[in-house]
């Protein structure tokens, strides 16, 4: 704290609000202590794919188009924690690290010879049996496609930032605007976005799309989106 010269405090709508709030802020200030959520420059991304015996390797990958959510898992910083995050669940699972893509090598591997490894590496284990216990690693991994052709306009169930009552000053707005995962910005009512000029050059932002994710498979959240008309309509949600 001997850093410290000032505290500022923002009051926020809802939960949902205040999550948006602290992650854009960690992102522009970039606090010394807390690099969790800060902006990545790339985030990489898992694809498993059969070699020519049929056993899945695992390829990380740049995420880079917006169809990868529909075949990949996980989005992590970097390779490294792609491979470190492999590595260390891989045992639990009785994954041989030849097959993942991990290490080099042929014939029986030292997990095999520990009894970390179930066989993959020198036939004793099928190749259905090895890609079933990789695909039970990654399924909770398995990312979620954006269902939606534009861009979504999303409040907190109970929140009443919408009336025409004003909130306290320096309340953070209650309409959030996404589009493929990430967040394009709040208002405080509807018809103060309507003709904002949204800057939206990411594939997917790894908060926006925890927070977010949470929200929605919760039921937590009304969505809405733009009709021909320019006007706000209700839709369902499509996660649940």
């Amino acid at each position: 704290m001997q850093g410290v010269t000032r505290i500022e405090c923002q009051t926020t709508a809802d939960e949902l609000s205040a999550l948006l709030v602290e992650s854009q802020a960690v992102k522009s200030e970039q606090p010394l202590f807390n690099r969790r959520l800060r902006k990545k420059r790339a985030l990489w991304t898992a694809e498993l794919l059969a070699d020519n015996e049929g056993y899945c390797v695992v390829k990380p990958r740049k995420v880079e188009q917006v169809e990868q959510l529909g075949y990949c898992y996980g989005l992590f910083a970097n390779q490294t924690q792609l491979k470190n995050w492999l590595r260390n669940h891989a045992a639990e699972h009785g994954l041989c690290l030849h097959r993942v893509g991990l290490d080099r090598g042929k014939g029986r591997c030292f997990g095999r010879q520990i009894k970390r490894c179930d066989g993959a590496c020198c036939g004793e284990q099928s190749a259905e049996a090895y890609n079933a216990a990789l695909l039970d690693l990654f399924a909770q991994f398995q990312l979620v496609v954006w269902p939606y052709h534009q861009p979504l306009w999303v409040r907190e169930w109970g929140d009443s930032s919408h009336s025409e009552s004003k909130a306290p000053q320096g309340t953070a707005q209650g309409w959030h605007v996404f589009h493929y995962w990430t967040y394009l910005g709040s208002f405080e009512r509807p018809k103060a976005g309507l003709e904002a000029d949204f800057d939206w050059d990411e594939v997917v932002d790894r908060d926006a799309y925890r927070i977010l994710l949470s929200f929605l498979r919760n039921d937590r959240v009304a969505l809405h989106q733009l009709d021909q008309n320019g006007d706000l309509v209700a839709v369902s949600n499509r996660f649940l």
